[in-house]
């Protein structure tokens, strides 16, 4: 079994802390082990933890009322880093 102890990581800072890891190079670490028979046993299975990490579940979860997830939205980073008020408005 697999055991990962990294941190999945999609920008550019943060990438000289100790366990910070380019996250598409780590879910293709999981996804080919458990190709090869090696499950992982931690954080999760590789597509739940991608989805985990990636935290579009609380937009998919918030409109279920019985989960009690606050509303979320989601926004673009470039429309953040382009305008970051109008981002703000339009979310």
């Amino acid at each position: 079994a697999a055991l990962y102890f990294l941190w999945p990581i999609s920008y550019q800072d943060g990438h000289a802390y100790p366990a910070y890891v380019d996250r598409q190079k780590l879910f293709e670490l999981m996804v080919l082990m458990e190709a090869t028979g090696i499950p992982t046993r931690f954080p999760h299975q590789s597509h739940l933890y991608r989805l985990f990490a990636s935290k579009e579940w609380t937009a998919q979860m918030c409109l279920h009322p019985l989960l009690h997830v606050p509303l979320t939205t989601q926004v673009p980073r470039q429309a953040i880093a382009t305008n970051p008020a109008k981002a703000a408005t339009d979310a």
